[in-house]
């Protein structure tokens, strides 16, 4: 079930090929999985699909909300 037609992918669909569009850490993660290494299950979230999530207002107006009620707890 790859989903990198949006950008994201599960860590046992990570390897070499999309290196450029997940980062070093989940290409480890990545590549860890697949070599059988117990990796918890988890997804990827591509900078594509980042950079089009956070170019949303509404996301990041809920960004700014979050982040102005987190420090107003402290």
């Amino acid at each position: 079930m790859a989903t990198d037609a949006i950008g994201i992918w599960r860590l046992d669909e990570i390897d070499e090929r999309v290196k450029s569009q997940v980062g070093g850490k989940a290409l480890s993660l990545g590549l860890m999985t697949l070599a059988g290494f117990p990796v918890p299950e988890g997804l990827c979230v591509g900078v594509r699909a980042y950079n089009e999530a956070m170019a949303s207002p509404d996301v990041a107006a809920k960004i700014a909300e979050e982040r102005f009620a987190t420090h107003n707890r402290k």
